[in-house]
């Protein structure tokens, strides 16, 4: 099949990341890596350290180096491991085949092996079996990974495999082999953005000298970078071990890899730096040959009209797009509908522990598809739920998330334009934008606290103070249940502390991420408290 005409089968998006996302054919049962370059801060780093955004997405030499790098690391990690470890494969034998241009989207494809698997588990309340799982996969796996591709020479892999990358567990998944046994699965081997976090953030020596050492060697950041010289001699001076590991044949095939990726890499570096972000451009059809041809030989006229161009988006972006936006939403909104479940919510406690309810039984879904919980256990949590009774922990919790979208509107939409129309400076604006939604939940907290000294009931200082904290809303009124209640409803309570700090890491930028070493951490935060 064409690598220029292949037809987007019936496919469901299984999640992504910065620049690429997943789609399941639901025909072959294949996956389907769509790169991309959606991020603006991920474009914003490609053009300003590779040229342009994302070569996945446009440069068929860099797709082709994708190509060939999972092979030879398929080989490799077989021949390192011996079935703890595998690699999500490439499913054609032929690159032209296994490499797809969707034309829809005017990017490239990359068609690897489905893992019908999952991430390291969590820690949470039903976790105990699995806890060993994280150490597992970062000391067992992750760091000899590190010291083996050192070795070779398969330098710019290291940020994927997670030396100083504190998103990289995401990058592993566990399923069962043919025997029922648990292997740990690489399935990410493409960076969206080239190495910087290490050289400017990272708190690992080691990290931090290799990253420096090989930018200054290569005279530029790494992006998944193969020092091909060096894995050649790896391959020579370990081929009988090798050879005993994954057998003849496939050796031939590894040692034509290299050959293959060394040649493809060499063309996609040696492009000119301007001609990079040009190509770019004349691939996904937004300028012509004809003008591509003229910007090669006049590249200051580019970079002007690039500027110019980014400048108008930006600026149409804000200026037009955006509150167009607003104003749309603004229109389709039922506003009878809004004032009867708006009465509903201050006048009926029954209807905000229904808003609650509602809420967390959607969270332990969630956690059941990433198979964080069994079947069993999400049955667990919803009979737990199902006889909740409307406490006040509950329906007050219903309380802050029904007022968290009202507080994401005034946050996003309402204070920029008071902004814009100058109502309000930068500072107040920014000031509100962090802190609107803990002033918010702050106001509602204190007004019940004060509800609740007049009642003589205990006051809900738990849940105030942690209500303050940006971000950390959510887990007010369920850390507040374990300084006010030892009955069955603790069982929810956890849960929601558990899950609002994985939602805390899942959406930290930069550093955070579902799956990432952050939202681990914060798990076992939730943990701390629940102890306590």
């Amino acid at each position: 099949m064409s690598l220029e005409a292949r037809v987007v089968e019936p496919r469901v998006r299984l999640g992504g990341g910065r620049a690429s996302d997943i789609f399941l054919d639901l025909l072959r049962r294949t996956v389907y890596k769509h790169f991309s370059s959606k991020d603006n801060l991920a474009k914003v780093l490609g053009y300003f350290f590779l040229g342009a955004p994302n070569p996945y997405e446009w440069n068929e030499d860099a797709i082709k180096t994708a190509y060939y790098r999972r092979r030879i690391l398929s080989a490799l990690v077989d021949y390192w491991f011996n079935g703890k470890l595998k690699v999500a494969e490439v499913v054609e034998n032929n690159w032209n085949d296994a490499v797809a241009w969707n034309e829809q989207e005017k990017a490239y494809e990359l068609q690897v092996q489905y893992i019908d698997g999952r991430h390291a588990s969590l820690h949470h309340s039903f976790s105990e079996k699995r806890e060993y799982e994280l150490s597992d996969l970062v000391n067992g796996v992750m760091k000899p990974l590190q010291t083996r591709l050192i070795e070779a020479g398969l330098d710019g892999l290291l940020w994927q495999a997670g030396l100083g990358n504190p998103t990289a567990t995401a990058n592993f998944m566990l399923t069962k082999n043919e025997k029922g046994e648990d292997v740990w699965v690489w399935v990410d081997l493409e960076s969206g953005v080239p190495a910087l976090f290490p050289l400017l953030f990272s708190f690992n020596k080691d990290a931090y000298s290799f990253y420096w050492s090989r930018t200054l060697k290569n005279k530029g950041v790494l992006f998944d970078d193969i020092d091909a010289k060096k894995l050649k001699q790896y391959i020579k001076a370990n081929n009988i071990d090798i050879v005993t590991g994954i057998g003849s044949y496939r050796f031939m095939q590894l040692e034509n890899d290299i050959e293959q990726l060394e040649q493809h890499q060499q063309k996609l570096w040696a492009m000119k730096w301007h001609h990079r972000s040009i190509n770019r451009q004349l691939k996904k059809e937004k300028i012509s040959p004809q003008q591509a041809e003229f910007f090669f030989r006049h590249p200051y006229l580019w970079y002007e009209t690039e500027g110019l161009r980014i400048s108008l988006e930006a600026a149409h972006k804000f200026v037009v797009r955006l509150p167009s936006e607003v104003l749309d939403k603004i229109r389709v909104i039922d506003y009878r509908e809004f004032a009867s479940n708006f009465w509903k919510f201050v006048s009926s406690q029954e209807h905000r522990a229904k808003i609650a309810k509602d809420y967390v039984s959607s969270r332990i879904d969630s956690w059941e598809r990433r198979k964080q919980l069994s079947d069993e256990q999400a049955g667990f949590l919803h009979q737990q739920l199902r006889n909740e009774s409307t406490s006040s922990y509950l329906t007050d919790f219903g309380a802050h998330i029904a007022i968290n979208p009202l507080l994401k509107g005034i946050k996003y939409a309402i204070i920029p334009t008071l902004y814009v129309i100058g109502l309000i400076d930068e500072v107040t604006a920014g000031v509100l934008i962090v802190y609107g939604g803990s002033i918010g939940r702050t106001a509602y907290t204190f007004g019940r606290l004060l509800q609740s000294a007049r009642r003589g009931e205990r006051k809900p200082w738990i849940a105030l103070a942690i209500g303050m904290m940006p971000g950390f809303g959510v887990a007010a009124y369920p850390a507040q249940i374990f300084y006010t209640t030892k009955d069955s409803s603790a069982n929810i309570a956890q849960f929601i502390l558990y899950d609002a700090s994985a939602q805390i890491g899942a959406s930290f930028p930069v550093i955070g991420g579902k799956d990432t070493s952050l939202e681990h951490k914060l798990t076992h935060v939730a943990s701390w408290i629940i102890s306590k």
